[in-house]
C-alpha cells in the first residue's frame, strides 16, 4: 500500500496523519475482499487532495471526493484519489465502501472489452453525465473477484450516492465550506491542478 500525500501543506499533512491510520485500515480492508489479490494488474497508489472535486458540463454539475484515474507521475498507471476533508468527515467504514468502489473500477477497466473501454474512454462523445451514469454499467461479474460482504458494501455505498439528498446535501456543504475547487474539463485541467500543488520535497510518502 502507497499513500502520497505531498499535494498536502503542513497543516493539511498534519490532519491527515491524524485520520491515517482510519484511512490505512479502511483501504486493507477493501483489498481484503476481494477472492483473489492477483486479479488486480497492481496495487493503485492513494493520492490524498486537499480539496473536493467540482465537475461542471452545460447545467450538470458533480461533487467528487473520491475517484480512479490516471496517474499524473505513473503515466501507465491509474491511482486514487481521495480528498482530505471527506477523510476527516466520514467512518472508516465509508471509506471502506469508497475504496471498493474504486477497486470495482480498476476490476472493470481491467476486464472490460476493448470495444466497451474505448466507448467509456471516449470523453469526447458523451457528456459527463452520460459518462457519469455509463462508467456504473459495466458487464464484468463482480462475485467472481470480490466477496459477498465486499459486494454488499458496494451496493450500500452506490444506494447512497445515487441518493438526490445526498447529492444536494454534499454539494450545498461545499459551497458553504468552499473546499473544492471546480473544473469543466477534467482530463485537461486536473494535471495542472495536481502539479500546481505537488511538491516531491515533502516526501510525504507512506508504503506499508
Amino acid at each position: 500500500m502507497l499513500i502520497d500525500a505531498n499535494c498536502l501543506n503542513e497543516s493539511e499533512n498534519i490532519r491527515f496523519i491524524q485520520n491515517l491510520a482510519k484511512t490505512q485500515s479502511a483501504f486493507l480492508k477493501a483489498l481484503n475482499g476481494l477472492l483473489d489479490h492477483n486479479c488486480l494488474p497492481y496495487v493503485p497508489k492513494i493520492y490524498i487532495l486537499p480539496h473536493y472535486q467540482r465537475l461542471i458540463s452545460g447545467k450538470y454539475q458533480k461533487i467528487t471526493f473520491n475517484m480512479l484515474g490516471s496517474d499524473p507521475i505513473e503515466k501507465e498507471k491509474l491511482s486514487i484519489f481521495i480528498s482530505l476533508p471527506f477523510i476527516e468527515e466520514h467512518s472508516e467504514n465509508i471509506l471502506t465502501m469508497t475504496f471498493i468502489h474504486e477497486l470495482v473500477h480498476l476490476i472493470n477497466l481491467t476486464y472490460t472489452s476493448k470495444i466497451e473501454l474505448q466507448k467509456l474512454l471516449d470523453k469526447k462523445k458523451i457528456s459527463l453525465k452520460t459518462y457519469d451514469e455509463y462508467s456504473h454499467n459495466y458487464t464484468v461479474d463482480l462475485s467472481n473477484f470480490f466477496t459477498k460482504e465486499s459486494l454488499s458494501l458496494y451496493n450500500e455505498w452506490n444506494s447512497i450516492t445515487q441518493s438526490k439528498k445526498f447529492t444536494k446535501d454534499l454539494l450545498k456543504k461545499r459551497k458553504k465550506r468552499k473546499d473544492y475547487v471546480t473544473f469543466k474539463n477534467p482530463t485537461k485541467e486536473f494535471p495542472s491542478y495536481f502539479f500546481s500543488i505537488y511538491n516531491p520535497d515533502s516526501q510525504q510518502i507512506i508504503e506499508t
